[in-house]
């Protein structure tokens, strides 16, 4: 080849070449971003709008119907589904996959700007969000210590906080835990109602009174000076100061100026003015407190109260890097913190990160010192086998550039890529080096271009055939197609390195080799095959027989694997979330919480414990989602190394048993990062569609009694809370007209007495702090103080102050705490999880179940969950598996020029299956889409040794003119030496990262490609060949009839010499034979002819008696 003679002839430039890369690898690997998981863009858009004190039916109709029938038209879109809570209506549009979420987002805004007028005016404005289950903090902090939760809390902030978002690449921290400094003003609704007044009044009076306003200048000749007005606290002695009332209308009229003013005014207007004798002050109606916010939320690490900080990063940040510098400065935080105080990292996705890089390199560094075992043991020859292995390094460095050029972060897809095709690495290398010692030029230039050049077309074309397997991934849709292509684009770069580095490097290294006089065997045989293969091949109908059962067998197995979306990988982590009755305050939650640390605290294989009920009132838009009510908890538990998660949640639940009277307690091992990034809620949702909710719930509880019967389902619960215990404050619309007090009014009266309203801040050294007004607590619980509320109205033109009771009714009630809707229905969600059973047999019983129970018209049972996500991806997968196939098979008939030759090789493929099936048996595997992703990439390496093997017998017959049986005894035995060498190579290169400790994600697709290689290369040189012999005599049956007949004819002594003659003279005419023979021309005729039709002789030249017969070449080709 002109590029390998180019490399022979300029060694020195191809020496500097690959210099070059060795450095811009390096540099490209410091670098690469560096993170979990590729940028992924999931096609979700939430829309959050609240409503602040609606119900949840309320949200329902007037925010959340109109909002689903807007963006029901957005194109591409495939669901829409909602949540309607107390004061918050939350809609996500699930999109196709693909969908261009920026242009999809702004089609979605204008779409709700058309509906807004719809709106209750009193709404805020629809918040449109970008949903990404990967927006993750990168980095998890906890301080704990002897301190008060307000102390620690401030720390956090002021000391840990504001030094971390200095760093670069911070990107937001959120701090969580704690208490926050909070001035409440405690209202005595009794000395409030004494004093006729409002609470309302107080909130004015903060307001008005907390204000610094700037009021203009004053020149005078020689100075310039700033007017302000300053009425802003200083002190808290001072909002207890402020008055918020004159016990009469007007202030005290002691100055001698006031008084003669009102005795004119009297005289004048005979109006009287009263004298005040007092104010009425903050103080006298209610108690002024510097303490905390009301308590919403707690947070615990290992039974300790703590403040977390949340770090998420900047979007081009790398997150190792990044890690490094937060740790080093949290290292300086540490040392001028109180030594009572305790900081410590939960978590670092850099962990990770470099763990993942570790598990790469190692099984880089195994897989290439197994390889060159594999290689040493067959070549003997330690300078040889080094110079194959030398292409592993190098190529992994050219990729790490694609990576760069292509801008593909290191995360755990591409390094897994890069980690599986370690084994592929050297199986070009291994053609050419055995096509260069093979050649039989005596000349060492010529030796090492033309042995490479004979085999450049073959390597090529099967370095195609692995390509192309992954064309296909543009047409996979769903989360396997987003989260593979990256897979796709290592493995393919590892090819083209490899490719490149065999016609290239290698031939210059060899030829360096050759120079030194190094001892090489070519006869690529092993002892023993020869007989092993002989005696297969006599009894090739048993062989096929077993193997042919085998096959069968292996395809019923496949058939009842179990299949689940991602593979389940123990983090030896799991959350046990905790659900009390609805109404049930905090503190309860709390007692109940910690029982059940009281029982994890007796399990030693527990390392750490960290504990959320609730949640802060203060919650992130992104979070609203997710938020939880003061009776619901989350444990996180994380476990030793060594223990089992599912063993110890067994254990665990009998344990539980009897606090699962007070509430309901689910336990859920941790698995994969993706699985809970895409994973539904459960792997089982049935929705449960209709417009009564009663009806609904009634449906659901028969459904779910009968699916709690089923032993291979847990965690069975319907997802419909209890109805909440609630007060509601009926407008009575005719008096209150009649008092001039608009609902809001009511509304903003009930809802500061209740939960309290913040009309100013209290600014100190910098900071402030909310002034909150509120009932006091005791009042707060009493419904008879709540209907003695005083509200300003006015009657008659004169102001009046009424009690709440005048103006609206009071009743006690339930109410749901939400409302689902999923594509414009009422929707129960009813989840389980599945304890060892297929997904696919699960989905079919329940079917069974749905079935049987006769859901009434009206209503419907949709299963939907990980069962949906599944079916999508593992069909999209299967299209994708059938059309690597063809185009395998194209590029092959392409390659051979033949159409039967590549379906012969396509068998291959079935012999791949055998392996398979008993490697994921013995490794207890299930089929999900990682493994689906190696059938694919199967389709592309399994047919390398048939290409090989077909190639040389196709060489043999060809070139060599060796009968049909020879040629396929030669080439097995000559073959199954590279066949082994390439194979072992690949296989052991994937030996680490299919069952080594650093098990990750891609542990599936290694142990499909190992299985499907290891017995594809034992069966491959037994099979492949008998079935050529059964092929060739298929599709040559003819010319076989041909011969058979040739064999049986008689010939004339004359027709023999004839034939004798020929094989000395070569050729002879019809006039010349009759001349030889003497006979006459017709006779030399009939015997040319038979001799013609027997296919013995051919006839060359035009009709006549000059035309000449020659012996016809024996043809064994095919």
């Amino acid at each position: 080849m002109k590029l390998t003679a180019f490399c022979l002839h300029r060694p020195v430039t191809t020496l500097m070449f690959f210099v070059g890369i060795i450095i811009l690898g390096g540099i490209s690997w410091y670098f690469l971003p560096q993170e979990l998981f590729p940028p992924l863009i999931y096609p979700q858009i939430t829309i959050l709008t609240k409503y602040q004190q609606a119900s949840p039916q309320e949200i329902e109709s007037l925010i959340t119907r109109p909002i689903e029938e807007a963006v029901g038209t957005v194109n591409r879109v495939k669901r829409v589904s909602s949540i309607s809570r107390e004061g918050t209506s939350i809609v996500m549009v699930e999109l196709a996959w693909g969908t261009n979420m920026d242009f999809a987002a702004l089609e979605v805004r204008e779409k709700i700007d058309l509906i807004k007028e719809k709106l209750p005016r009193e709404a805020e404005e629809p918040i449109v969000m970008k949903y990404n289950p990967f927006e993750m903090p990168t980095m998890r902090i906890v301080l704990t210590g002897e301190e008060n939760p307000l102390k620690l809390r401030r720390i956090a902030k002021k000391d840990i906080k504001e030094e971390l978002e200095k760093l670069e690449g911070v990107g937001a921290i959120e701090v969580v835990g704690g208490l926050e400094r909070e001035i409440t003003v405690n209202i005595d609704e009794a000395k409030l109602r004494s004093a006729n007044l409002s609470i309302l009044d107080i909130n004015l009076a903060l307001k008005r009174a907390n204000i610094n306003y700037p009021a203009g200048r004053i020149k005078e000749p020689f100075f310039e000076y700033l007017i302000r007005t300053v009425g802003e606290f200083k002190k808290i002695n001072e909002i207890k100061q402020l008055p918020v009332k004159a016990e009469f209308p007007l202030p005290e009229r002691k100055s001698h100026y006031l008084k003669k003013f009102y005795e004119e005014k009297e005289k004048e207007e005979g109006i009287y003015f009263p004298e005040s004798e007092r104010l009425i002050f903050i103080k006298d109606i209610a108690e002024v407190v510097d303490g905390t916010k009301e308590r919403d939320s707690i947070s615990r690490f290992q039974g300790k109260e703590c403040v977390m900080l949340l770090i998420r990063k900047q979007s081009l940040a790398n997150v190792v890097k990044l890690s490094k510098r937060i740790r080093e400065e949290l290292k300086r935080i540490k040392r001028k913190l109180p030594s009572n105080l305790q900081l410590k990292i939960i978590y670092d996705e850099a962990d990770f990160i470099k763990k993942s890089l570790k598990d790469v390199r190692n099984a880089a560094l195994q897989g290439a010192g197994l390889a060159f075992l594999v290689v040493l043991f067959f070549l003997r020859n330690i300078f040889l086998s080094l110079s194959i292995i030398i292409s592993i390094p190098l190529c992994i460095l050219l990729v790490l550039l694609f990576l760069y050029l292509s801008k593909i972060s290191l995360n755990l897809i591409s390094l897994g890529g890069l980690a599986l095709g370690v084994g592929m690495l050297v199986d070009n290398a291994i053609v050419v080096l055995e096509s260069i010692f093979v050649h039989p030029s005596p000349d060492i230039n010529e030796k090492t271009i033309k042995g490479t050049k004979e085999v450049g077309g073959a390597i090529l074309g099967s370095t195609l055939t692995t390509v192309c397997v992954f064309l296909p991934m543009i047409f996979v849709v769903g989360i396997a197609g987003q989260l593979f292509k990256q897979l796709s684009f290592s493995i393919v770069f590892s090819l083209i390195a490899s490719l490149f580095s065999a016609l290239t490097l290698l031939p210059l290294l060899v030829h360096f080799i050759l120079k030194r006089k190094t001892r090489f065997s070519s006869e690529f045989k092993i002892k023993g095959w020869d007989k092993f293969f002989t005696f297969l091949f006599r009894r090739r109908i048993i062989v096929l027989s077993v193997v042919g059962l085998l096959f069968l067998f292996s395809i019923y197995i496949f058939s009842h694997l179990e299949r689940e979306l991602f593979p389940h990988i123990d983090q030896h982590e799991f959350i046990i979330k905790v659900d009390a009755k609805p109404g049930t305050p905090l503190e309860e939650t709390d007692r109940i919480v910690r029982k059940i640390e009281k029982v994890l605290s007796s399990f030693p294989q527990i390392k750490e414990v960290t504990v959320n009920i609730g949640s802060s009132q203060e919650e992130t838009k992104e979070k609203v989602i997710q938020s939880q009510g003061p009776h619901q908890a989350q444990i996180f538990v994380r476990l030793d190394k060594k223990t089992k998660t599912s063993f110890l949640i067994e254990k665990l639940e009998k344990k539980l048993e009897p606090i699962k009277k007070e509430a309901s307690l689910i336990l859920l091992a941790q698995e994969s990062f993706l699985k809970e990034a895409f994973v539904q809620q459960a792997p089982l949702i049935l929705e449960i569609k209709g417009e009564n909710l009663a009806r609904l719930k009634e449906i659901g509880l028969i459904l779910e009694e009968e699916l709690k019967r089923l032993p291979f389902l847990y965690n069975v619960k319907l997802d419909y809370p209890a109805p909440r215990p609630e007060v509601k404050v009926k407008v009575a619309k005719d008096k209150a007209f009649l008092y001039n007090i608009s609902t809001d009014i009511i509304a903003a009266t009930v809802n500061t007495s209740l939960k309290g309203n913040v009309p100013t801040k209290f600014k100190e050294k910098g900071e402030e702090y909310d002034i909150k007004v509120i009932l006091r607590k005791k009042d707060r619980r009493n419904i008879k103080k709540l209907k003695r509320l005083l509200i300003h109205g006015l009657f008659q033109d004169k102001k009046i102050t009424v009690p709440l009771m005048e103006v609206a009714k009071i009743e006690k009630g339930f109410g749901p705490i939400e409302i689902r809707r999923i594509e414009g229905e009422r929707t129960l969600l009813l989840t389980a999880s599945i304890y060892r059973m297929p997904l696919s047999k699960v989905v079919k019983k329940v079917n069974s179940i749905v079935k049987k129970n006769h859901i009434p018209q009206g209503y419907k049972v949709e299963i939907t969950g990980e069962a949906q996500n599944m079916k999508e991806s593992f069909n999209s997968l299967k299209f994708a598996l059938i059309l690597a196939i063809v185009f395998v098979f194209m590029i092959m008939a392409s390659e051979f020029e033949s159409l039967w030759q590549p379906f012969l090789i396509m068998f291959t493929l079935p012999l791949s299956i055998i392996g398979i099936i008993f490697l994921l048996l013995v490794t207890h595997s299930t089929l999900n889409v990682i493994s689906l992703l190696g059938l694919i990439m199967l389709g592309g390496i399994i047919v390398n040794n048939g290409i090989v093997l077909v190639d040389y017998i196709n060489f043999l017959r060809r070139e060599k003119k060796l009968p049909l049986e020879e040629a396929i005894n030669v080439a097995s035995s000559r073959r199954i030496r590279p066949i082994l060498m390439t194979s072992l190579t690949t296989i052991l290169g994937l030996l680490p990262l299919s069952i080594g400790k650093g098990t990750t994600i891609m542990q599936p697709l290694g142990i499909i490609t190992m299985g499907g290689l290891l017995s594809a290369t034992f069966l491959t040189p037994v099979v492949l060949p008998i079935l050529y012999y059964y092929f060739d005599k298929i599709f040559h049956l003819g010319r076989e009839k041909k011969k058979k007949e040739i064999t049986f004819l008689k010939f004339s002594h004359r027709q023999e010499e004839l034939i004798n003659y020929l094989k000395e003279h070569k050729k002879i005419t019809r006039t010349q034979y009759a001349k030889l023979f003497g006979i006459s021309i017709p006779t030399a005729a009939r015997d040319l002819k038979k001799l013609l039709s027997a296919g013995i002789i051919e006839a060359r030249g035009p009709l006549g008696p000059g035309r000449i017969y020659i012996l016809k070449e024996k043809d064994e080709s095919g």
